[in-house]
């Protein structure tokens, strides 16, 4: 199927890369937030699954991500708000391309920590549900050990600095699970195919700065505080996921964790989704097409009371 590609501009000065694959009569619309070191590009057989289920997908580019990236909007202070921001923009701009059509969060890993601070921030904005996939609850010393590290580089290299020791501590520790390795990336896929896409795509496995590790490493210990995530909205419907042998999300075992701490905020429609064997790129899996008919499922199984709900 064909989809829209353009761009957006925006008030912060990022004209923001999308591709939108939009049906005649949507039921709903996804918004997907992709994750560290990749694009949306990537996700064209997402879009043409959705679509057969008369739902539209609107993918971005994140700053600093893509072939269009501006690095230097990740590389301050402020540049996790600029993330923020981006997501709401294209919140707004979904809504009003289809302004009867639900819009439901998607993130995936770095993707889903910025949703879930979204969520936070913002539990009035209009939605009717949330996916969140690839990550779970850290432990909270290897948090502060890796924020410390993070910092300690941005200091010797620069926030907009890219630190060879933190893709050593976070990308090659997680390899290290399924030696004898194929490659760097093994973590990502069971699938070889999907992983050597990744590998040959130059607008995937980079380095990103250090400011942004340290924005990342900051919200999950927001994230793991007493109440950290009480202020999403209770009504608000979510979708966890993860593969069982995903480094990122603790095996699963830091999603379970995630989905308790939610439970315990009293939020009301919460559901676990763990595939066996599946590691961290749900979506580029050897099970990818039960994933994306889960997750088409899960959403239009929610869509008549999406409206009610907000």
């Amino acid at each position: 199927m064909q989809y829209d590609e353009d761009f957006l501009d925006s008030e912060f000065g990022y004209s923001i890369p999308y591709r939108a694959w939009r049906c005649r009569r949507p039921v709903a619309t996804v918004l997907f937030v992709h994750g560290m070191a990749e694009h949306a590009g990537r996700y064209a057989e997402f879009g043409e699954a959705l679509t057969d289920q008369n739902i539209n997908l609107v993918a971005f580019d994140l700053p600093g991500h893509g072939e269009h990236c501006d690095e230097h909007l990740i590389g301050k202070p402020s540049g996790w708000d600029t993330l923020i921001e981006t997501v709401l923009c294209m919140h707004a701009q979904s809504l009003a391309w289809e302004p009867d059509a639900p819009i439901f969060l998607m993130g995936h890993s770095l993707g889903a920590v910025i949703c879930l601070d979204l969520l936070t921030r913002y539990p009035t904005l209009p939605l009717a549900g949330a996916v969140i996939s690839g990550i779970g609850f850290a432990r909270q010393f290897e948090l502060k050990q890796g924020l410390l590290v993070a910092k300690f580089e941005r200091w010797r290299l620069g926030a907009q600095g890219n630190s060879t020791l933190l893709n050593t501590l976070s990308f090659k520790k997680w390899n290290k699970g399924f030696r004898p390795n194929h490659s760097e990336f093994d973590w990502l896929s069971r699938n070889v195919d999907a992983v050597n896409g990744y590998i040959e795509d130059p607008y995937c496995g980079f380095q990103v700065s250090n400011q942004l590790w340290i924005d990342a490493l900051e919200a999950n210990l927001r994230f793991i505080a007493a109440d950290g995530l009480s202020s999403i909205k209770n009504a608000l419907p979510m979708l966890i996921a993860a593969g069982e042998q995903d480094p990122v999300s603790r095996f699963g075992e830091g999603t379970k964790q995630l989905v308790e701490a939610l439970v315990g905020d009293n939020m009301t429609d919460v559901s676990l989704k763990l595939y066996p064997g599946a590691r961290h790129e749900l979506l580029f899996e050897n099970n990818k097409s039960d994933v994306m008919a889960d997750y088409a499922a899960w959403i239009t199984a929610r869509i008549p009371t999406a409206v009610a709900a907000e």
